[in-house]
């Protein structure tokens, strides 16, 4: 989704369904996700516009599931923020993206076993939850949409 156009969205019609979008993944500056147009926070947000994507809007409509940089290292980074007190909010989000044609992590050399050590290091921590990005903002709203966007790179 081009941030530019948030204000605009609305009910979706698609081969004669209708549906209105409730949680967003991503967003991006300029078309075809060049490099540094992505929105690279992590966290939860409901933006407030557009022009104030990164305000949190607590009577908003969408929420917005960061998913950071997709990158393994900074998912670790993240992790040892969270597990030094750096953030408390109660519920962060960080996502992995993996090519299917690869099984690695885009824009990187990161493969499945890469993905396994991660995994297994990161499930040492008492606050990771794995989850896909619906169950993510659920999430956030039982534990009282907290807005935890964090820049990332």
């Amino acid at each position: 989704m081009l941030i530019s156009e948030f204000d605009g969205i609305g009910p979706q019609t698609y081969q004669g369904f209708t549906w209105t979008p409730q949680v967003l993944w991503g967003g991006t500056n300029c078309p075809g996700h060049r490099p540094g147009c992505d929105d690279l926070a992590a966290g939860l947000w409901i933006p407030l516009s557009a022009e104030q994507y990164t305000v949190h809007n607590p009577s908003g409509q969408y929420i917005r599931v960061g998913g950071g940089t997709h990158q393994l290292d900074d998912g670790r980074m993240l992790a040892q923020g969270i597990a030094n007190g750096q953030y408390t909010y109660p519920v962060i989000s960080f996502t992995l993206m993996v090519a299917p044609s690869t099984l690695q992590i885009v824009q990187s050399s990161d493969g499945i076993s890469e993905i396994t050590a991660f995994v297994n290091e990161l499930n040492g921590y008492n606050f990771v939850r794995w989850a896909n990005i619906e169950e993510t903002a659920q999430a956030w709203v039982a534990a009282g949409s907290v807005p935890s966007r964090i820049e990332t790179k």
